[in-house]
C-alpha cells in the first residue's frame, strides 16, 4: 500500500498571485470543476475558459481562431490545463508560433494519460514552462495524484499522491495485492471518494465494496505501477484494465504502443486496440492518423514498433484513419476501433469458409 508521505512538503501554501491561465478540459469533469473552478478562487487568478463550441481541432487543419496560441498570447496566459489530444496538436505547429513575449509557467495535463514522445515537443514549445500530470476520477471528486509544482518531477508519471490519499495495486483476478514495482489495478481509499452511484446498487457494490467488508477501497479500473525515485513514490498510469491487450495471456498496454506510434517522425495521431486472432488470443492493432500516407508507411511503421518492443507486443497490422475519434475529455474513443476490427475479423473468417 502506498500513502502520501511528508503530505505538506510538496505542496507549499498557497497564496494570492497575478497569473493568468486557459483551459480547454469540459467543464462536465472533475478535474476541471475542483480543480480549475475552485481552487482559482483561492489562488486569485484570472481563468479564461475556452469555450466548447467551438470547433474540435482537426490535425489536417490550421488551428481555429481562437485558438490556444493566440490566446495564449493574446491575454499573456502563464498557465495552461489542458489535455493530451490538444498538446499533440499544437506540437504539430511552427516552433516559430510559440515566441510569446512572456514566460508561460506551468502546464498542467489529466484526463489521459500523456504519451513520453511528446515530452521534447513540450519541451521546445514552452521552454519556460514546469509539465505536470496528475490523475483522478470523478468518484474521486478531485485528482489524487500530481506531479509537484516545485523540486524532482517525472514528466512520463501522474505524480506523487495528495494528502490523505491511499493507494493499493491489485490483482484484479485474485484480489490480492501486489508489489509496487509491478503492474496491477488501482484501488484507492480516500475522505473525497463518493458514497457510490446514485439509483444502482449493484454498480455500487461492485466498485465501492467489491470485498463487502466496509474497508472503503474503491476499484478504479486503471492498470498502473510504481516507480520509487527522489525519495518518493511516483504512479505511473499504463491504461484502463478493460482495455488492455491479451496477447497469448501477456498483457498489452495499448497507451505504450500508441506513444511509440506518436514518436515516429511521420506520424499525427495514433489509437491501438486488440484485434480478435485464433492463434493468440488477441493481436495489438494499429489506427494511424498520417501526416503523408506515402507507400510503404505501414511496413516501415510495423518495423518501427517491432525494434522496440518484445515479440507479444508487435502490431498486427495498421489501418490508415482520417482522424482518431475522442471524446471531449481527449479519452480515445476505443470502442469505436474494437467493434471496427471485430467486424473485420468476423467478415475474413466468413470469406474463409
Amino acid at each position: 500500500m502506498i500513502r502520501s508521505a511528508s503530505p505538506l512538503a510538496c505542496f507549499p501554501s498557497i497564496t494570492a498571485c497575478p497569473d493568468k491561465e486557459l483551459t480547454n478540459s469540459s467543464l462536465r469533469t472533475s478535474y476541471s470543476t475542483s480543480s480549475i473552478c475552485g481552487a482559482r478562487y483561492r489562488l486569485g487568478r484570472y481563468a479564461f475558459i475556452r469555450s466548447q463550441n467551438i470547433p474540435n481541432f482537426d490535425q489536417k487543419v490550421t488551428l481555429p481562431e481562437p485558438s490556444p496560441i493566440r490566446l495564449i498570447s493574446r491575454y499573456e496566459i502563464t498557465h495552461l490545463y489542458i489535455v493530451p489530444p490538444i498538446l499533440l496538436t499544437l506540437s504539430a505547429q511552427p516552433l516559430s508560433s510559440f515566441e510569446f513575449g512572456h514566460e508561460v509557467l506551468e502546464i498542467y495535463s489529466a484526463a489521459a494519460p500523456l504519451p513520453s514522445s511528446l515530452d521534447p515537443k513540450i519541451r521546445a514549445m514552452f521552454p519556460t514552462a514546469r509539465l505536470r500530470q496528475a490523475w483522478g476520477m470523478t468518484e474521486s471528486a478531485v485528482c489524487l495524484t500530481v506531479c509537484p509544482p516545485s523540486g524532482p518531477n517525472r514528466h512520463h508519471s501522474a505524480g506523487i499522491i495528495y494528502p490523505s490519499v491511499e493507494l493499493v495495486l491489485v490483482d484484479p483476478e485474485t484480489l490480492e495485492s501486489v508489489p509496487p514495482t509491478e503492474t496491477g489495478e488501482v484501488w484507492v481509499r480516500s475522505p473525497s471518494v463518493t458514497m457510490g452511484y446514485h439509483g444502482n446498487p449493484e454498480s455500487t457494490r461492485e466498485t465501492f465494496d467489491v470485498l463487502g467488508d466496509g474497508s472503503g477501497w474503491m476499484r478504479t479500473g486503471d492498470a498502473a505501477t510504481f516507480e520509487h525515485e527522489h525519495g518518493m513514490n511516483w504512479i505511473v498510469i499504463k491504461d484502463r484494465l478493460k482495455e488492455v491487450i491479451k496477447v497469448l495471456g501477456q498483457q498489452v498496454a495499448p497507451a505504450e504502443l500508441e506513444s511509440l506510434l506518436l514518436s515516429h517522425p511521420k506520424v499525427l495521431d495514433a489509437a491501438v486496440v486488440g484485434r480478435p486472432n485464433d492463434k493468440v488470443g488477441e493481436l495489438p492493432w494499429g489506427f494511424v492518423v498520417a501526416k503523408d500516407r506515402a507507400r510503404g508507411l505501414e511496413k516501415e511503421l510495423l518495423k518501427w514498433v517491432e525494434g522496440q518492443v518484445v515479440k507479444y507486443k508487435r502490431l498486427g497490422g495498421i489501418t490508415f484513419v482520417e482522424k482518431i475519434e475522442k471524446n471531449p475529455s481527449g479519452k480515445i474513443l476505443r470502442r469505436v476501433y474494437r467493434e471496427r476490427v471485430k467486424q473485420e475479423a468476423a467478415q475474413e473468417i466468413r470469406a474463409r469458409l
